[in-house]
């Protein structure tokens, strides 16, 4: 009833496979660090995108502590689900002997707890503060708009004037928002 369908391990290792592929593909001239990027996964839940974006950086990109580790945000609606993120993260984390407290405290690692819909509307005008994150993967609830409260649907509207449609899926401004925040 609430949208959400956990996301196999596999699908978010390929989708985490994808993204670094494509954006390494347009970005490759940039000389920039894998620890450099900045990812945001808008719609954290159990954490299942981060622990494959970890496991890339510390499997494939050899990182051996926090400094090699990339820039990760994550936002979830939900104190369990955002709970459950930071839990998935902790024990990815020691299972590679890399502390989750000296992550956090570097900075590299951001929790935001909140509707990510009204933190990171659609981009607007030409005076709009970028995110600055380089890619974005997540998996957003699919909810239809008969299920979304009239008085929500009126904040999409005012928050995704671009894209909104009174009928469109949970998930459409999600997209749009994930768009914004690149």
């Amino acid at each position: 009833n609430d949208g959400i369908v956990e996301t196999p391990e596999q699908i978010a290792e390929y989708m985490v496979f994808l993204a670094y592929q494509r954006w390494s593909a347009v970005n490759d001239h940039l000389g920039r660090s894998p620890s450099d990027l900045h990812w945001f996964d808008p719609c954290s839940g159990a954490g299942v995108f981060s622990r494959q974006i970890l496991k890339k950086y510390i499997e494939e990109f050899n990182a051996s502590d926090v400094d090699g580790l990339p820039f990760l945000t994550l936002a979830e609606l939900s104190p369990k689900g955002l709970f459950a993120s930071l839990c998935m993260i902790k024990h990815t984390l020691q299972k590679y002997e890399i502390s989750l407290s000296d992550y956090l405290s570097s900075g590299r690692l951001q929790l935001h707890l909140g509707d990510t819909l009204i933190e990171f509307p659609e981009a607007q005008g030409m005076f709009f503060k970028s995110r600055n994150f380089d890619l974005v993967v997540g998996n957003p609830p699919y909810v239809r708009s008969t299920r979304m409260p009239l008085s929500y649907k009126k904040s999409l509207r005012s928050f995704f004037p671009g894209v909104f449609h009174g009928g469109a899926d949970l998930y459409t401004y999600f997209i749009a928002s994930g768009v914004s925040a690149l």
